[in-house]
């Protein structure tokens, strides 16, 4: 998905950066701000609910975001995941590409 989603973003001209969560290349707490200082989108895919922390950061660090794009796998709980996201990042736009939501409407 985020390969895809790079290749879109590109198409229209937007730089788009795939960011893991996770794994020895994964984003992390001393390079967030580095990260937040980029321009154009970030495309992080990992579990958000294990790395709070970073949204924190990275959110902090540049005031909060545009658009937040969710692409859960099923069996995510979007209940207890939206309420930390928004919080740590208010978005002013969502959009959800999957229907792996079951039951969570």
């Amino acid at each position: 998905n985020v390969v895809h989603a790079q290749q879109a973003l590109r198409a229209a001209d937007v730089e788009a950066t795939g960011l893991p969560l996770h794994g020895p290349s994964g984003l992390s707490l001393s390079t967030a701000k580095e990260v937040a200082s980029r321009p154009g989108a970030w495309l992080l895919h990992g579990d958000l609910l294990q790395h709070q922390q970073l949204f924190e950061v990275l959110c902090d660090a540049v005031g909060g975001l545009d658009l937040v794009v969710l692409d859960p796998p099923l069996g995510v709980d979007l209940k207890s995941l939206w309420p930390q996201l928004e919080r740590s990042c208010s978005p002013y736009f969502v959009a959800v590409h999957n229907t792996n939501l079951a039951n969570q409407i």
